[in-house]
């Protein structure tokens, strides 16, 4: 989905739209956004719409590719369109379902709303895909030149406003890395059975328990037994019910478990007087500890 965002992003070519003035464009695309707040009617939609074709198709831009760009915006889109059908006060009623009660005001509104939020995203993309850093940053440049003999930061806040823009393309790219990267851990992660605690790691399809990177050996019942816990990090069991689930008969003498826990203690533990992950309840039995 991050991928389908085209405002920021930068399409070279060598269309009369690429080669336009920067400023022309900026000043034209001004123009395009406050036409489309303007406009209350399909036919002027219609008619921004028919611009807006024209224009991408001279650019070489293809237009389901600009439209691409409006998807990541869609649960936006449709959040404001809801919230007009509620909110928005009108005359004509076209249906009443309980308190609410849908009027022709409203829909309307809801509908135009919806249009200006995808004719602002596609055209703004146009903007920033046809035109390059540099120029974009001339061009702004070159608009407010005249403000400077008041003082005005044309240059710093042209710059400013580019680098926000650019911006946008690496940040998503980022962000990207980082979910890919979290969902390939993930299913790594669901498809060894991986348990992990802090530094405590344990992996079920390989049998094998690791501190801190550093692997620990441990006896099949001792293994047992972390697995238990470390699949309910932080709930409380019994020695009763560790005997049970490991030997998988009536609890009959726990004291085997007292230890085992702490021979595992001294394997997994830096100071096992003072236990960072297996801690005993007194009076209740053993967990481990659940880590921030």
């Amino acid at each position: 989905m991050l991928n389908d965002i085209t405002l920021g992003q930068y399409f070279p070519g060598n269309s009369a739209i690429h080669r336009m003035d920067p400023r022309m464009k900026l000043i034209l695309t001004i123009l395009y956004i406050v036409g489309v707040f303007i406009v209350a009617n399909l036919p002027g939609y219609a008619i921004a719409l028919a611009f807006l074709y024209i224009v991408v198709r001279i650019s070489g831009i293809k237009f389901s590719y600009l439209a691409k760009g409006v998807k990541p915006l869609r649960f936006i889109i449709i959040f404001t369109f809801i919230l007009n059908l509620f909110f928005v006060q009108g005359e004509t009623p076209i249906f009443t379902l309980g308190f609410f009660t849908l009027t022709k005001e409203a829909l309307n509104n809801a509908i135009y709303f919806a249009l200006r939020l995808v004719f602002l995203v596609m055209g703004t993309s146009v903007l920033t895909l046809t035109t390059s850093p540099v120029q974009l940053t001339d061009g702004l440049e070159r608009i407010m030149h005249p403000l400077e003999k008041v003082h005005f930061p044309a240059h710093e806040l042209a710059m400013m406003m580019t680098i926000a823009l650019r911006f946008i393309p690496n940040l998503l790219e980022e962000t990207d890395k980082i979910m890919k990267a979290q969902k390939c851990l993930k299913e790594k992660e669901e498809k060894e059975h991986i348990y992990t605690i802090g530094g405590l790691e344990l992996n079920e399809d390989r049998k094998a328990v690791s501190v801190d990177g550093e692997d620990v050996k441990v006896t099949p019942t001792e293994y047992k037994i972390l697995l238990l816990l470390m699949k309910h990090p932080g709930r409380v069991f019994s020695a009763d019910e560790i005997y049970e689930w490991v030997w998988e008969e009536e609890a009959v003498n726990t004291d085997t478990i007292m230890v085992h826990v702490r021979n595992i203690r001294e394997k997994i533990e830096i100071n096992p007087k003072e236990p960072k992950y297996l801690k005993v309840v007194w009076g209740v039995g053993y967990k481990i500890e659940k880590q921030a």
